[in-house]
């Protein structure tokens, strides 16, 4: 795993938000590692201020295939329910949420606007 998080400046963004953003990604991160079959799984993950958002992007190995529209979701199942969260803290804070696969890579980018 490779972190590099250079976040100091971001004001406005609640520290329970900036967990859920974090604790989400990760956890789908590790997820498709642990789904990818890959021999070498790995998690990039970056965190910057850019032009007033701050900006993650997550890269994680992953097994090939397109993402679902729509999340799954079921009251006996926990999964599921972080790419809407990531969606939601989008929208909270006027930015933007993508994701989806590029061969064997899973690539997440969140962009929060900070005061």
């Amino acid at each position: 795993m490779r972190t590099e998080i250079n976040i100091d400046a971001c004001a406005g963004i609640s520290e329970m938000d900036m967990c859920s953003l974090f604790a989400n990604v990760m956890d789908n991160a590790i997820n498709g590692c642990r789904e990818s079959g890959a021999e070498k799984p790995y998690i990039d993950i970056s965190a910057e201020i850019k032009k007033g958002f701050l900006v993650l992007e997550c890269v994680n190995s992953s097994r090939a295939g397109k993402i679902d529209e729509k999340p799954k979701h079921s009251a006996k199942d926990e999964h599921g329910w972080g790419l809407s969260i990531l969606e939601n803290l989008a929208n909270k804070y006027d930015g933007s949420f993508e994701s989806g696969h590029d061969g064997n890579i899973y690539r997440t980018r969140v962009f929060l606007k900070c005061e």
